[in-house]
C-alpha cells in the first residue's frame, strides 16, 4: 500500500493521471493530481476529493501577489492544519495497548457489573474532532480576512460606508484574537484618527470599535497608548459634543484605563482626575452613572495594585466584604483625595436615593469602597441610612440580590459601636 504524509501521497504509476472536471471527484490513494486544482477533504468520507478551479479563483490564483492568499490556498492552508491534527492524534496511539470493543453478552455484562471485566474505552470520534478543528480554523480565516479588508478599504470609504465598517470591525474585535491580529496588521493607525473625524456618526463607531478592542486585552491597551488614543479620548470628552457621543468616549476610556496602571499614570498627570470629576457632575443623569462606575473600578484597580505590591494578590470572594476590605488602601489613594476635596462621600450618597436600582447598586459599592474615608459622612447623613433601611426592605424576599447584600452590609458597618 501507498504511504502518506501530511503534505503528499506517493504516486502510484500503476494508476491514471486524475482528470479534474467542474465538480468534486473523489483522489484515489496514490493517484497524481495535476496542479492549480481546488483539493478538498471529504469529511464524511474521509477522502482527497478535487476539481477544477473557478474562473475567478484562477484569476485570483494568476495575479495574486506575494503574501496574498488565495481561495485555494486558504482551502489548502486548512487542509494542512487537519492533517497536522490528524499526524498528531496518530502519534499518540500505541497500538499494542489499544483494546477492541468486544460483543457485551449477558455473560460479559453480569462479569462487569461485579468489575471482573474491564469495559473497553469508547472509540474517539476523530472525524467530530477534525470538523470541530476545520469549522474552527475557517471561522478564524474568515475573521481574519474581514478584519484586513475593513482595515484596507476605511482610508478610501465615505463616511456613511465608514460608519457601516466600523460596526463590523467592533462586533468582531470583542474577540481577543481578533483584537490582537488587528493590532499587528496595524489598524489602530487607520482607526485612531477617525476618532477627530469631522463626522459625529464616524467618531462614534471609531471610539465603540477601539473600546471593543482595548477590552481585558493589554496588547491592545499597549498599542492604544503608542497611538495617543488615550488623550484623544480625553481630549474628545473635554468638548461640548453629543450625550451620545460622550457616552462612547466614555465607554472607550474606560476600557483602556480599567486593570492598565500605566494607562491610569499617564492619563492622571494629563489632568484625567479633574476630568473624572467634571463627569461626575455632567449634566445628564447617564454620564454620571458612567462616570461613578468608571471612578469605583479604578479606585479598586488601584487598591487591588497595593495588595500586589506587598506580595499578597488581591482575590475576590464576597464582593460586598471585598469592597469594604479595599477601603483602606482606596481612601489613601490620590484620586480619592482628589474626589474628596470635590464632596464625594455627599455625591456617592445622592446618587444612592436613584430609583434605578443599578444605579443604586453602583453607589453602593463606592460607598463602600470609600468607606474608610466617608464613614463620618455617612453616619451624619440621616437620608442616605433611610435609603439603606428601605433597599433591605425591598430586596428583603431575595436576599442573594447584590443591592440587598450591599445595604445590609453598609447598615451594619454605620450602626453605633455598641451594637456591634
Amino acid at each position: 500500500s501507498s504511504s502518506s504524509s501530511s503534505s503528499d501521497t506517493a504516486v502510484n504509476p500503476a494508476l491514471p493521471e486524475f482528470v479534474p472536471t467542474d465538480e468534486w471527484q473523489d483522489v484515489l490513494e496514490g493517484q497524481a493530481i495535476p496542479p492549480g486544482l481546488h483539493v478538498n477533504l471529504d469529511l464524511t468520507t474521509g477522502k482527497r476529493r478535487a476539481k477544477k478551479l473557478a474562473e475567478e479563483d484562477a484569476v485570483d490564483q494568476k495575479h495574486s501577489k506575494p503574501g496574498v492568499h488565495t481561495l485555494s490556498e486558504k482551502r489548502n492552508a486548512k487542509l494542512q492544519i487537519v492533517a497536522d491534527i490528524l499526524d498528531k492524534e496518530a502519534a499518540k496511539v500505541d497500538i499494542t495497548t489499544v483494546t477492541l470493543p468486544q460483543a457485551n453478552t449477558s455473560e460479559s455484562a453480569a462479569a462487569d457489573a461485579d468489575g471482573d471485566n474491564a469495559t473497553p474505552p469508547p472509540v474517539r470520534d476523530m472525524h467530530a474532532e477534525v470538523k470541530k478543528a476545520w469549522t474552527a480554523t475557517s471561522a478564524d480565516l474568515e475573521d481574519i480576512a474581514n478584519i484586513k479588508g475593513i482595515i484596507d478599504g476605511l482610508p478610501q470609504a465615505d463616511d456613511s460606508k465608514k460608519v457601516k465598517l466600523l460596526e463590523d470591525l467592533e462586533a468582531a474585535l470583542h474577540q481577543v484574537d481578533n483584537a490582537n491580529e488587528f493590532v499587528r496588521m496595524q489598524g489602530l493607525d487607520v482607526v485612531a484618527p477617525l476618532l477627530s473625524s469631522d463626522n459625529s456618526h464616524v467618531r462614534v463607531a471609531a471610539a465603540l470599535a477601539v473600546g471593543a478592542a482595548c477590552q481585558n486585552n493589554l496588547e491592545v491597551k499597549t498599542a492604544a497608548i503608542k497611538a495617543n488614543i488615550l488623550f484623544t479620548l480625553k481630549d474628545r470628552l473635554r468638548e461640548n459634543s453629543s450625550v451620545d457621543e460622550r457616552a462612547r468616549f466614555l465607554f472607550a476610556l474606560g476600557s483602556l484605563l480599567r486593570d492598565y496602571d500605566e494607562a491610569w499614570t499617564a492619563f492622571k498627570h494629563r489632568g484625567g482626575m479633574s476630568l473624572l470629576t467634571d463627569l461626575l457632575h455632567d449634566k445628564d443623569d447617564s454620564i454620571r452613572v458612567k462616570a461613578l462606575g468608571l471612578i469605583t473600578d479604578l479606585l479598586a484597580n488601584i487598591a487591588e495594585r497595593s495588595f500586589a505590591g506587598d506580595g499578597q494578590p488581591f482575590e475576590w470572594t464576597d464582593r460586598a466584604f471585598d469592597l469594604y476590605r479595599l477601603s483602606p488602601a482606596a481612601s489613601k489613594s490620590d484620586l480619592s483625595e482628589h474626589n474628596m476635596y470635590f464632596g464625594w462621600c455627599t455625591t456617592v450618597a445622592q446618587f444612592a436615593q436613584a430609583k434605578k436600582v443599578t444605579t443604586a447598586e453602583k453607589a453602593l459599592e463606592a460607598a463602600l469602597l470609600t468607606f474608610t474615608a466617608c464613614e463620618s459622612s455617612f453616619k451624619a447623613d440621616a437620608k442616605f441610612r433611610e435609603r439603606l433601611a428601605a433597599l433591605q426592605e425591598d430586596w428583603r424576599d431575595e436576599p442573594d440580590m447584590l443591592v440587598y447584600v450591599l445595604a445590609s452590609k453598609l447598615s451594619t458597618l454605620l450602626q453605633p459601636r455598641s451594637d456591634l
